[in-house]
């Protein structure tokens, strides 16, 4: 007597997930199941049979998802099922892949094998019979087949959780009741949630806008738009996608034109190649801009040789400061200007370097993106300048050093010119000491005196914008 020993891959698939099976004289096929070719972008229940039977290998169909739609996954498992049996790994179920899912094969003890085709219908696995648990089968025809696997167990995943062992008998009422044949463990449960879109919205600008939705499940980010409906019959429909799978979503349409109305639509789809499409929308984009910014909070913070000029608008706008020491500014030959062309709301511009001790005039150009501008007064704004000054000087002498220090108003480099005679800049014995460091508090040693000797000096400093500090000529006599 033969013993059935091991149930190939195509038998277990076959076996778990046909309603209609077993032989009959006629080896008839399974046509009334899967009765085309299948392929990419297919769906339906043909597909979701296709799907149970490669899932039944982990190896052929690692993923394990049952969704009714033929994507990606499903079309990399079928290669891998034509690549075990030899045929072209094309990724589409014709006649001879078909075939094969539809062969059984039985190895027995002593090697041999028989290959039986499933029929329809009728079998253990007919709708009456999908509750039988006796073993027996109405179809005379099939006991040869139902003696071989009276005694046999199937694991099925129970409720997603729980692995159970259960008799053959069984597995459609099982299937039925939702559960999945396969341990559970490592196979994710086929998700039964659909891809739903909600809080859908527009926010429209001059030139474009910005498409938000949810979605309940993550799910990459389409958006058709059009200027008429239907959208994708209308010539010159576009799109924008973002493959990025998330639940918030949010498009930006660009190069839109102002003042006119836009209809859209979005769409969305998850890994498992469930999609949702919204109805159709509609936007106005915002008319044209013509109205100039408003100027606001302009304060000035003069130094000795500058100023910073700040203010706001309300809107964003460039920044630009014309500036003179004539009251009508614009008329000013020798005026100035000072501008930032990024748009902004917050201002901030540094004039220098300016003259030290001097009044000056200055206004505000700000032009927003639509080129509407905003000006200021000629004379609305003033400032004046500090004095840079040289203070507090002072000699410490020695015997051949002296040591001369000052302060300066701003920070400004070290220059001593000193001599044994008066005036001290055209004396033939004039000599330098210079330090470029910038500082307010200077000090600098004079070396190489004679002892018991006057000499005169001048601290000179210069700041960063050109002005310069001089001070009386002063003397000291060595030790």
């Amino acid at each position: 007597m033969k013993i059935l020993t091991r149930l190939s891959f195509a038998f277990f698939a076959t076996l778990i997930f046909v309603s209609p099976l077993f032989v009959n004289a006629d080896n008839e096929r399974l046509d009334n199941k899967i009765k085309r070719s299948l392929g990419r972008g297919m769906s339906g229940a043909d597909v979701t049979l296709l799907q149970q039977i490669l899932a039944g290998d982990k190896k052929i169909y690692p993923e394990g998802l049952v969704t009714g739609y033929y994507g990606a996954l499903t079309e990399k498992a079928v290669k891998q099922f034509q690549k075990k049996y030899n045929i072209s790994q094309v990724g589409i179920v014709g006649p001879m892949t078909l075939g094969k899912l539809t062969q059984i094969t039985l190895t027995y003890q002593n090697g041999s094998t028989t290959t039986i085709k499933i029929v329809s219908p009728g079998g253990i696995f007919s709708k009456n019979n999908s509750s039988d648990d006796d073993g027996d089968d109405d179809d005379k025809k099939n006991n040869r087949v139902q003696k071989l696997l009276s005694d046999h167990k199937v694991l099925i995943c129970h409720k997603n959780t729980e692995t159970e062992s259960v008799d053959y008998h069984a597995l459609i009422a099982h299937i039925n009741h939702g559960d999945r044949v396969g341990a559970c463990n490592g196979v994710p449960p086929v998700s039964t949630t659909t891809l739903s879109i909600s809080l859908l919205g527009a926010a429209p600008i001059v030139d474009g806008a910005t498409i938000t939705w949810q979605t309940n499940l993550s799910s990459d980010s389409t958006v058709w738009y059009a200027s008429s409906t239907p959208i994708l019959d209308t010539v010159g429909a576009l799109k924008v996608v973002n493959p990025s799978l998330v639940t918030n979503h949010s498009v930006s349409l660009t190069g839109l034109n102002p003042n006119e109305t836009y209809f859209y639509k979005v769409v969305s789809r998850n890994s498992e190649g469930k999609t949702a499409t919204s109805s159709v929308m509609s936007f106005t984009t915002s008319s044209t801009d013509t109205t100039a910014p408003i100027v606001y909070g302009v304060t000035a913070n003069p130094a000795i040789g500058s100023a910073n000029i700040s203010w706001l608008t309300n809107e964003p706008t460039k920044s630009k400061i014309w500036y003179s020491t004539m009251v009508d500014i614009m008329s000013d030959p020798n005026r100035k200007s000072l501008e930032d062309l990024s748009l902004l709301t917050s201002h901030s511009l540094n004039l220098t370097p300016l003259s030290q001790n001097t009044l000056y005039r200055f206004l505000i150009v700000s032009t927003d993106a639509a080129g509407n501008v905003a000006t200021s007064s000629s004379n609305l704004y003033a400032f004046s300048t500090g004095t840079f000054t040289l203070t507090a000087i002072s000699a410490t002498p020695a015997i051949t050093t002296a040591n001369v220090a000052w302060t300066t108003s701003s920070a400004s480099d070290t220059k001593v010119y000193y001599a044994t005679s008066t005036p001290v800049l055209t004396a033939l014995s004039m000599q330098l000491v210079s330090d470029a460091g910038m500082v307010t508090n200077h000090s600098i040693s004079l070396t190489g005196l004679v002892a018991s000797t006057t000499y005169y000096y001048l601290a000179v400093s210069k700041d960063a914008f050109g002005n310069v500090a001089t001070s009386t000529e002063q003397m000291f006599t060595t030790l």
